[in-house]
């Protein structure tokens, strides 16, 4: 104690180091009695005098330090307590036996720093900041190249080699990552890259626990926000990780789901409060209130009427309140422009008087709250009236022109976003299927091997490896005893992989959905707009690939299927794909829908030709405009110079104009660029039996054969794939075929001329064949609803009207001649029946097939001259696929010839 006191003592009034001043007015005099008379007592005011002296030599005249009561001692640099030092620090600078000490060499000396100076709070600080960025940039670096591959035993087979750019550790970190938090691993190491900015900035953050806690807290949040939601991409087995599904779950059970939202909104908010330093009173208020006018927002009642008008001064500004740094940035678009003129202040709106030349009324509360002024001056708002106090008319509609100039494409906003699936229970599902597998090859004594496999929205591929001497047929004998032990409707082999494999296509338990607005958002979609002239989406293939085509290089389709297999679907997302991508400008429609329901909410689109065509008879005019524009537009390329519509379209007007005018045509052709036409028929089928004028036939095959290089493309859906619907003229001039499943194998191989399409699994499962692919192609068609249909052409509708060019009241319809006639026996012969019946006989071949070749027929005149035949005599009653048995000779036709008895109530002349 006296130790202490006689230690004070020598500190003076100012509690530093510096010597006592005797007239000093604030000196304490110390203990009057020291130690003792002992040795110690005296050895310790030596020491006490001595350092006092050694601080006398340390004078600072311009010493800026002030105490109060104390004039002299401002004379001297005041001596600051050293920095304690931690024990280890002491004991690594006693360790460095030159730290601190100064060499002389000569007449120089060198001075080095002493070991302490390390570890100064600024160095620590820099290292810490320094280490967090190294941190966070080798976490990004691992999640941007991290593969659920380089981990063991999430994906079979694993990388032989670690792929991340992190290593092994990497890889681990992240999967650890996702596996517990999910996505609320991204926000993790957000967090931390903030903090690590602030901290290499020099940036105090006040009550650090509650930033900690915040963090902490928010992180947690965020994963259980995701904890519902299951990830497609199988990075992570759910979006929330383990710690967010688990969270969800626990109160998803107590609160519902509804609750559950409210309850971790309530805790994000919170969260997000203690973390950062954002209000969001300051928000609100600011952006309630731009000008800073508290006042005016509290007064429910306003004063009585008083105008001042007030210039707007720096100080002003300056008064108004400024929020945070969000209400700053919020703010920083709606901030008014600096005006000149003075600003009205209204304490109370007032209803503007009429003018003279407008008739007065009282006006509503409506109209006068239209009419309140704003605190920033603005021109009136004026209404035109007509004398009678009516309202003048509307102004005119913009023209199609205009409104197509100013059209502005559909969003995926419109749509609905599809809900993930879970991953961690499809890599279950897969092990399960592959020891399955394995299990039955083994049982039969063959030795295949799987090598991978890969999951798509409705199927698992498994990909095998067989040996040399195991034959490919004999492992398709085997398809039944593996859809039995999978326990799945039936499973499908494709050999053409193109990699000395097989692969064995298995049912999945669960069937992903494949949303609508999946498919626009995915970067395949987006490229394919960007390169292709019609880019024409269908869905995603058996290894969850996106499938886009380009229906002008298609550039006609076939699309089969039987009832209820999911075509109406298809045709929605084909027809949305390509008005979703493309302007009435670049492609216009022609819709063909003999069942009168399936293209109806298409009515009025700006896209269309004509109207949605529901009456089959009008079909035939229908096609006779589509080929006579395709010969007009083949005349237009000839004259121009050009080979296809893109050319034409990329010649400018001026050019265009010189060189049909030369050709002596019109140059108001030149004026526009020509659009795509695409003429879908819903039903085929339908059309052809009511249709069965032969020159239906033929318009169709010319379209198909000619009308690609003029910007015109058919697609044929039918629901009756028959080789009499779809004749081998057709299928010769339509490469590009769809299948959904169908009933036989007969019509599979009548749509996709191979087998296939009976083994499909319904619901928008298809197989498509394409001109330059090698083999089928097998799709999950995507899924558009109704009300994301409505809202897309509702879109469209809004900004534009169609203008049609077809009239369909005065289109040709089939006549009645070419109806198909009565087949009971007292229909009249066709006149086709003598030359129908010499043909039959002199090839003995009697089927409605052959005579449409033969004579060049539709398929229902067909039918009735073998109906008619029959009832005549000479042909014997159908035999399923075999032609008739023919029942006269070529001699007994040839005496009813001559005697005039053909067999019918009337004979041709």
């Amino acid at each position: 104690m006296k130790r202490r006191l006689t230690f004070r003592a020598a500190l003076g009034c100012c509690g530093r180091f510096s010597p006592m001043s005797p007239s000093c007015e604030s000196s304490t005099e110390f203990d009057p009695q020291p130690a003792s008379n002992s040795i110690s007592g005296s050895i310790q005011r030596m020491a006490t005098s001595l350092r006092s002296l050694a601080f006398l030599k340390r004078r600072q005249p311009d010493c800026r330090t002030s105490h109060a009561g104390c004039r002299k001692c401002r004379r001297f640099r005041p001596f600051r307590r050293p920095a304690r030092t931690a024990p280890w620090a002491r004991r690594l600078s006693s360790g460095v036996g030159m730290a601190g000490k100064t060499l002389s060499a000569g007449n120089s000396q060198v001075s080095l720093p002493r070991i302490s100076a390390i570890f100064r709070r600024e160095v620590v600080q820099e290292c810490c900041a320094l280490s967090l960025l190294l941190a966070v940039a080798f976490c990004l670096l691992a999640i941007i190249s991290y593969d659920p591959a380089d981990v063991a035993g999430n994906v079979y087979p694993a990388n032989e080699s670690v792929k991340n750019l992190g290593g092994k550790f990497g890889a681990i970190l992240v999967e650890t990552g996702y596996r517990f938090l999910g996505v609320g691993t991204y926000l993790l190491v957000a967090l931390l890259g903030i903090y690590a900015t602030l901290v290499f900035f020099r940036r105090k953050a006040a009550d650090w626990p509650l930033r900690l806690l915040g963090t902490v807290l928010l992180v947690f949040t965020f994963a259980a926000l995701f904890g519902g939601s299951y990830s497609e991409s199988g990075l992570m087995p759910s979006r929330g990780g383990v710690v967010g599904a688990s969270v969800f779950s626990l109160l998803d059970a107590n609160f519902g789901m509804t609750g559950t939202y409210l309850v971790l909104g309530f805790v994000a908010v919170l969260s997000f409060l203690l973390a950062t330093d954002v209000l969001f009173y300051p928000i609100v208020r600011d952006l309630l209130n731009p000008l800073g006018n508290d006042s005016a927002m509290s007064s429910p009642v306003a004063e009585p009427l008083d105008i001042v008008f007030t210039p707007e001064t720096e100080d002003d500004e300056q008064e108004a309140p400024r929020g945070n740094w969000l209400t700053r940035l919020l703010r920083r678009e709606e901030a008014p422009a600096p005006q000149d003129a003075p600003v009205a202040v209204l304490a109370q709106p007032e209803s503007p008087q009429a003018p003279a030349s407008v008739a007065t009324e009282p006006q509503s509360e409506t109209a006068a709250e239209d009419e309140a002024p704003a605190p920033r001056r603005r021109g009136p708002r004026r209404q035109a009236v007509s004398e009678g106090g009516d309202e003048a008319e509307t102004p005119p509609e913009p023209s199609f022109e205009e409104a197509l100039a100013a059209y502005k494409p559909p969003t995926v906003d419109l749509l609905q976003a599809s809900r993930k699936a879970d991953a961690a229970n499809h890599r279950d599902e897969q092990t399960r299927c592959m020891e399955i597998i394995r299990q039955t090859f083994q049982h039969f004594k063959l030795d295949v091997r799987i090598i991978g496999c890969t999951r798509g929205p409705t199927v698992t591929t498994y990909e095998l490896a067989l040996p040399p001497d195991v034959l490919v047929t004999k492992i398709e004998r085997y398809k039944t005893n593996l859809a039995v032990n999978l326990r799945v409707p039936m499973v499908r082999i494709d050999t053409s992989t193109g990699r000395g494999t097989i692969a064995l296509e298995v049912p999945n338990a669960k069937r992903d959905m494949v949303g609508f607005r999946d498919i626009l958002e995915s970067p395949e979609f987006e490229k394919a707009r960007k390169s292709m002239e019609l880019p024409m989406a269908f869905g995603k293939d058996s290894i969850g690939q996106v499938i886009v085509r380009d229906l002008a290089s298609m550039p006609h389709v076939i699309v089969g299927g039987a009832t209820g297999q999911g075509k109406s679907v298809l045709e929605n997302v084909m027809l949305g794909s390509l008005l979703f991508a493309r302007s009435p400008k670049d492609v216009r429609l022609i819709l063909v829908d003999p069942k009168q329901v399936e293209f109806m909410p298409y009515a009025h689109t700006p896209h269309l030709i004509a109207p949605v065509i529901d009456e089959s008879r009008r079909a035939v005019g229908v096609f006779e405009w589509v080929v006579n524009e395709m010969e007009r537009r083949y005349t237009l390329l000839k004259h121009a110079g050009v080979k296809k519509i893109t050319e034409f379209n990329d010649l400018s007007r001026k050019t265009r104009r010189e060189k049909l005018e030369a050709a002596g045509q019109s140059p108001a052709d030149a004026d526009e660029n020509l659009p795509y036409i695409v003429v879908m028929v819903d039903e085929l089928a339908d059309l052809m039996i009511v249709c069965s004028d032969s020159k239906l036939d033929e318009m169709i095959n010319r379209i198909a054969a000619k009308a690609r290089a003029a910007g015109i493309h058919l697609i044929l859906v039918t629901q009756s794939p028959r080789s009499d619907v779809l004749s081998g003229m057709i299928k010769a001039n339509i490469p590009s075929r769809v299948s959904l499943r169908v009933n036989t194998g007969t019509d599979s191989r009548v749509v996709l001329d191979q087998n296939g399409a009976e083994d499909l699994l319904g619901k928008g499962d298809l197989l498509m064949v394409l001109p330059g692919e090698p083999k089928a192609v097998r799709v999950q068609s995507a899924y558009m609803t109704d009300s994301e249909l409505t809202a897309l052409l509702d879109h469209m509708r809004g900004q534009i009207k169609p203008r049609y060019v077809i009239d369909p009241s005065k289109l040709r319809a089939a006549q009645s001649e070419d109806m198909p006639e009565g087949v009971d026996g007292s229909a009249p012969l066709d006149d086709k029946f003598v030359a129908a019946v010499d043909a039959v006989v002199s090839s003995g071949r009697g089927s409605a097939q052959f005579l449409r070749s033969a004579l060049r027929i539709g398929y229902n005149a067909a039918t009735t001259l073998v109906f008619q035949m029959e009832q005549a005599g000479i042909l014997g009653p159908a035999r399923g696929s075999k032609e008739r048995e023919i029942l006269i000779t070529a001699e007994e036709w040839e005496a009813r010839k001559a005697s005039g008895n053909l067999g019918g109530t009337q004979a041709p002349q």
